[in-house]
Protein backbone atom coordinates (compact mmCIF):
# COMPACT_ATOMS: atom_id res chain seq x y z
CA UNK A 1 0.00 0.00 0.00
CA UNK A 2 1.39 3.39 -0.94
CA UNK A 3 2.37 5.97 1.66
CA UNK A 4 -0.21 8.31 0.16
CA UNK A 5 -3.07 5.89 0.85
CA UNK A 6 -1.79 5.23 4.35
CA UNK A 7 -1.76 8.96 5.05
CA UNK A 8 -5.40 9.09 3.98
CA UNK A 9 -6.32 6.48 6.56
CA UNK A 10 -6.86 3.38 4.44
CA UNK A 11 -5.48 0.46 6.40
CA UNK A 12 -4.00 2.77 9.02
CA UNK A 13 -4.72 2.88 12.74
CA UNK A 14 -6.35 6.22 13.41
CA UNK A 15 -6.42 7.55 17.00
CA UNK A 16 -9.90 8.52 18.13
CA UNK A 17 -10.18 12.24 18.72
CA UNK A 18 -12.18 11.87 21.93
CA UNK A 19 -9.88 9.33 23.65
CA UNK A 20 -7.66 11.82 25.57
CA UNK A 21 -10.79 13.40 27.05
CA UNK A 22 -12.43 10.08 27.97
CA UNK A 23 -9.30 8.34 29.27
CA UNK A 24 -8.43 11.31 31.50
CA UNK A 25 -11.85 11.26 33.10
CA UNK A 26 -13.02 14.45 31.41
CA UNK A 27 -15.93 12.90 29.55
CA UNK A 28 -19.38 14.23 30.41
CA UNK A 29 -22.04 11.56 30.46
CA UNK A 30 -25.75 11.96 30.99
CA UNK A 31 -25.45 10.60 34.53
CA UNK A 32 -23.02 13.41 35.36
CA UNK A 33 -25.68 16.09 34.85
CA UNK A 34 -27.49 17.41 37.90
CA UNK A 35 -30.22 20.02 37.63
CA UNK A 36 -31.91 21.90 40.50
CA UNK A 37 -34.96 20.02 41.82
CA UNK A 38 -34.37 17.21 39.31
CA UNK A 39 -36.67 14.20 39.59
CA UNK A 40 -35.98 10.64 38.52
CA UNK A 41 -38.37 8.60 36.40
CA UNK A 42 -38.90 4.87 36.70
CA UNK A 43 -41.08 3.08 34.15
CA UNK A 44 -43.24 0.12 35.09
CA UNK A 45 -43.36 -2.21 32.10
CA UNK A 46 -45.61 -4.97 30.87
CA UNK A 47 -44.41 -8.49 31.74
CA UNK A 48 -46.55 -9.84 28.90
CA UNK A 49 -46.08 -9.67 25.15
CA UNK A 50 -49.82 -9.45 24.47
CA UNK A 51 -52.36 -8.74 27.20
CA UNK A 52 -55.33 -6.55 28.11
CA UNK A 53 -54.68 -4.17 31.00
CA UNK A 54 -57.79 -4.53 33.16
CA UNK A 55 -56.75 -2.32 36.05
CA UNK A 56 -53.80 -0.46 37.50
CA UNK A 57 -53.63 0.43 41.20
CA UNK A 58 -51.24 3.27 42.07
CA UNK A 59 -52.60 4.68 45.34
CA UNK A 60 -49.97 3.03 47.56
CA UNK A 61 -47.15 4.09 45.25
CA UNK A 62 -48.31 7.71 45.32
CA UNK A 63 -47.95 7.72 49.12
CA UNK A 64 -44.47 6.17 49.10
CA UNK A 65 -41.51 8.22 50.46
CA UNK A 66 -40.02 10.67 47.98
CA UNK A 67 -42.65 10.11 45.30
CA UNK A 68 -43.86 13.27 43.59
CA UNK A 69 -46.23 11.77 41.00
CA UNK A 70 -47.37 8.53 39.40
CA UNK A 71 -48.71 8.77 35.85
CA UNK A 72 -50.57 6.27 33.68
CA UNK A 73 -51.68 6.32 30.07
CA UNK A 74 -54.87 8.15 31.04
CA UNK A 75 -52.70 11.01 32.32
CA UNK A 76 -49.95 11.32 29.70
CA UNK A 77 -51.26 9.94 26.40
CA UNK A 78 -53.61 12.89 25.77
CA UNK A 79 -50.65 15.27 26.14
CA UNK A 80 -48.45 13.67 23.49
CA UNK A 81 -49.33 12.86 19.89
CA UNK A 82 -48.83 9.12 19.24
CA UNK A 83 -45.68 8.23 17.32
CA UNK A 84 -45.98 6.68 13.87
CA UNK A 85 -42.78 5.03 12.64
CA UNK A 86 -43.47 4.47 8.95
CA UNK A 87 -40.33 4.66 6.80
CA UNK A 88 -40.74 6.65 3.58
CA UNK A 89 -38.21 4.48 1.72
CA UNK A 90 -40.35 1.36 2.32
CA UNK A 91 -43.37 1.47 0.00
CA UNK A 92 -46.52 0.34 1.75
CA UNK A 93 -44.93 0.39 5.21
CA UNK A 94 -47.70 0.35 7.81
CA UNK A 95 -47.14 1.68 11.32
CA UNK A 96 -50.01 2.06 13.79
CA UNK A 97 -50.01 4.97 16.26
CA UNK A 98 -47.85 4.25 19.30
CA UNK A 99 -48.92 5.98 22.55
CA UNK A 100 -46.47 6.75 25.34
CA UNK A 101 -48.01 4.35 27.86
CA UNK A 102 -50.23 1.29 27.61
CA UNK A 103 -53.91 2.03 27.39
CA UNK A 104 -56.20 -0.94 26.95
CA UNK A 105 -53.73 -3.49 25.62
CA UNK A 106 -50.01 -4.19 25.86
CA UNK A 107 -48.49 -5.10 22.50
CA UNK A 108 -44.97 -6.15 23.48
CA UNK A 109 -43.13 -7.33 26.55
CA UNK A 110 -41.52 -4.36 28.27
CA UNK A 111 -43.98 -1.78 26.94
CA UNK A 112 -44.25 1.09 29.48
CA UNK A 113 -47.45 1.01 31.54
CA UNK A 114 -46.86 3.72 34.13
CA UNK A 115 -44.10 6.07 35.24
CA UNK A 116 -43.10 7.08 38.76
CA UNK A 117 -41.39 10.40 39.47
CA UNK A 118 -39.43 10.54 42.70
CA UNK A 119 -36.60 12.45 44.33
CA UNK A 120 -34.15 9.64 43.61
CA UNK A 121 -33.92 6.61 41.38
CA UNK A 122 -33.91 4.27 44.39
CA UNK A 123 -37.10 5.79 45.81
CA UNK A 124 -38.80 5.51 42.42
CA UNK A 125 -37.81 1.85 42.14
CA UNK A 126 -39.10 1.13 45.66
CA UNK A 127 -42.43 2.77 44.88
CA UNK A 128 -42.78 0.74 41.68
CA UNK A 129 -43.06 -2.44 43.76
CA UNK A 130 -46.28 -1.03 45.26
CA UNK A 131 -48.06 -0.70 41.91
CA UNK A 132 -50.48 -3.54 41.16
CA UNK A 133 -51.50 -4.48 37.61
CA UNK A 134 -54.35 -6.72 36.52
CA UNK A 135 -53.98 -8.47 33.15
CA UNK A 136 -55.91 -10.73 30.82
CA UNK A 137 -53.16 -12.52 28.92
CA UNK A 138 -53.77 -13.04 25.19
CA UNK A 139 -52.25 -15.35 22.57
CA UNK A 140 -48.74 -14.54 21.41
CA UNK A 141 -46.70 -15.14 18.27
CA UNK A 142 -43.18 -16.35 19.08
CA UNK A 143 -41.64 -16.03 15.62
CA UNK A 144 -42.01 -13.97 12.46
CA UNK A 145 -43.55 -16.93 10.68
CA UNK A 146 -46.07 -17.42 13.48
CA UNK A 147 -47.00 -13.75 13.42
CA UNK A 148 -48.04 -13.97 9.76
CA UNK A 149 -50.40 -16.88 10.33
CA UNK A 150 -51.27 -16.38 13.97
CA UNK A 151 -54.61 -15.35 15.42
CA UNK A 152 -52.65 -13.06 17.77
CA UNK A 153 -53.22 -9.94 15.68
CA UNK A 154 -51.86 -6.95 17.56
CA UNK A 155 -53.88 -4.26 15.80
CA UNK A 156 -57.33 -5.50 14.85
CA UNK A 157 -58.05 -2.53 12.61
CA UNK A 158 -55.02 -3.46 10.45
CA UNK A 159 -56.18 -7.03 9.89
CA UNK A 160 -52.80 -8.75 10.28
CA UNK A 161 -49.29 -8.30 11.67
CA UNK A 162 -47.52 -7.63 8.37
CA UNK A 163 -45.72 -4.30 8.49
CA UNK A 164 -44.60 -4.17 4.85
CA UNK A 165 -43.84 -6.41 1.89
CA UNK A 166 -42.00 -5.22 -1.17
CA UNK A 167 -39.87 -6.58 -4.00
CA UNK A 168 -36.81 -4.93 -5.51
CA UNK A 169 -36.19 -5.80 -9.15
CA UNK A 170 -33.53 -4.66 -11.60
CA UNK A 171 -33.00 -5.68 -15.21
CA UNK A 172 -34.65 -8.87 -16.45
CA UNK A 173 -34.39 -11.47 -13.65
CA UNK A 174 -36.59 -14.01 -15.42
CA UNK A 175 -34.25 -14.08 -18.40
CA UNK A 176 -31.20 -14.24 -16.14
CA UNK A 177 -32.57 -17.22 -14.25
CA UNK A 178 -33.52 -18.97 -17.47
CA UNK A 179 -29.95 -18.68 -18.79
CA UNK A 180 -28.17 -19.40 -15.51
CA UNK A 181 -26.18 -22.62 -15.17
CA UNK A 182 -26.59 -22.60 -11.40
CA UNK A 183 -29.30 -21.01 -9.27
CA UNK A 184 -28.71 -20.58 -5.55
CA UNK A 185 -31.56 -19.75 -3.21
CA UNK A 186 -30.98 -18.47 0.30
CA UNK A 187 -33.15 -17.11 3.09
CA UNK A 188 -31.46 -14.33 5.04
CA UNK A 189 -32.64 -13.21 8.46
CA UNK A 190 -31.59 -9.84 9.86
CA UNK A 191 -31.68 -9.46 13.61
CA UNK A 192 -32.41 -6.31 15.57
CA UNK A 193 -29.93 -3.47 15.67
CA UNK A 194 -28.43 -2.60 19.04
CA UNK A 195 -26.72 0.49 20.35
CA UNK A 196 -23.18 -0.37 21.51
CA UNK A 197 -22.22 2.63 23.59
CA UNK A 198 -20.26 3.25 26.78
CA UNK A 199 -23.37 4.71 28.40
CA UNK A 200 -26.85 3.24 28.03
CA UNK A 201 -29.63 5.30 26.52
CA UNK A 202 -30.93 8.02 28.77
CA UNK A 203 -32.56 11.42 28.71
CA UNK A 204 -32.93 14.51 30.88
CA UNK A 205 -35.58 17.10 30.04
CA UNK A 206 -36.00 20.56 31.59
CA UNK A 207 -39.21 22.40 30.72
CA UNK A 208 -39.35 26.13 31.46
CA UNK A 209 -42.95 27.15 32.08
CA UNK A 210 -42.14 30.85 32.01
CA UNK A 211 -41.32 30.89 28.30
CA UNK A 212 -42.54 27.48 27.14
CA UNK A 213 -39.05 26.27 26.22
CA UNK A 214 -37.64 22.77 26.53
CA UNK A 215 -34.00 21.82 27.06
CA UNK A 216 -33.07 18.18 26.46
CA UNK A 217 -29.90 16.19 27.09
CA UNK A 218 -30.03 12.85 25.30
CA UNK A 219 -27.54 10.03 24.75
CA UNK A 220 -28.62 9.56 21.17
CA UNK A 221 -26.85 9.50 17.82
CA UNK A 222 -29.41 11.60 15.90
CA UNK A 223 -30.01 14.89 17.73
CA UNK A 224 -31.65 16.65 14.79
CA UNK A 225 -34.11 13.80 14.33
CA UNK A 226 -35.05 13.86 18.00
CA UNK A 227 -35.36 17.65 17.94
CA UNK A 228 -38.12 17.33 15.34
CA UNK A 229 -39.82 14.49 17.20
CA UNK A 230 -40.02 16.45 20.44
CA UNK A 231 -41.38 19.49 18.64
CA UNK A 232 -44.02 17.56 16.71
CA UNK A 233 -45.27 15.20 19.38
CA UNK A 234 -45.15 17.58 22.34
CA UNK A 235 -46.54 20.44 20.23
CA UNK A 236 -43.67 22.79 21.12
CA UNK A 237 -42.34 25.18 18.44
CA UNK A 238 -38.96 23.93 17.27
CA UNK A 239 -37.25 27.25 17.99
CA UNK A 240 -38.10 26.78 21.68
CA UNK A 241 -36.27 23.46 21.94
CA UNK A 242 -32.57 23.12 22.71
CA UNK A 243 -31.11 19.68 22.22
CA UNK A 244 -27.75 18.49 23.51
CA UNK A 245 -26.24 15.21 22.36
CA UNK A 246 -24.37 13.52 25.18
CA UNK A 247 -21.45 11.12 24.78
CA UNK A 248 -21.81 8.15 22.49
CA UNK A 249 -18.25 6.98 22.80
CA UNK A 250 -18.80 3.84 20.73
CA UNK A 251 -20.56 3.77 17.39
CA UNK A 252 -24.08 2.46 17.28
CA UNK A 253 -24.36 -0.98 15.68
Amino acid sequence: MSDTLKMQGIGARIPRMELPRLLSGKGRYLDDIRLPHMLHAYFIRSPHAHAVLRAIHTSDAKKAPGVVAVYTGDDLNPLCEPFIGAALHRPGHRSPPQPILVQGKALWQGQPVAVILAKSRALAEDAAELVELEWDVLDVALSQEDSLSSTAVLHEDMGDNLAFDFTMTGGDPDDAFAKADIIIEEEIRLERQSGLTLETRGIIADYNRSDGSLTVWHSHQSPFQMHGIFSRHLRIPDHKIRFFRQILAAASG
